[in-house]
């Protein structure tokens, strides 16, 4: 990939704040619930032994990072995966960190 100047500028930013975004271990637990189906913020701040405003606080920034979106049913916003490749490729890239050289 060639990038220079501004553009790289631009990717080195991009970049690092998707792994600071990644990088909280609340929020990439909500990520990993997420891949198994949509949760509300009360399932997840229940599971997660979280208070609800701390959960809404951690799916409103993977949220504006397009990793979640969500659907309202009734009274109750149902929050899902918007990005389910991003995760598994993370996940993907951590495997590759960690394993022993042979």
């Amino acid at each position: 990939m060639e990038i220079s100047g501004a553009e790289m500028d631009e990717f080195v930013f991009r970049m690092s704040k998707f792994f600071e975004v990644l990088g909280n271990a609340v929020r990439f637990n909500i990520l990993l619930l997420l891949k198994e189906g949509s949760w509300t913020v009360n399932g997840l701040a229940e599971e997660l032994h979280r208070t609800q405003q701390s959960i809404s606080r951690q799916l409103k920034v993977l949220r504006d990072h397009q990793l979640v979106s969500s659907k309202t049913r009734g009274c109750y916003r149902d929050y899902y995966l918007k990005r389910e490749d991003l995760l598994d490729k993370a996940v993907e890239m951590y495997s590759l960190l960690t394993r022993s050289e042979e």
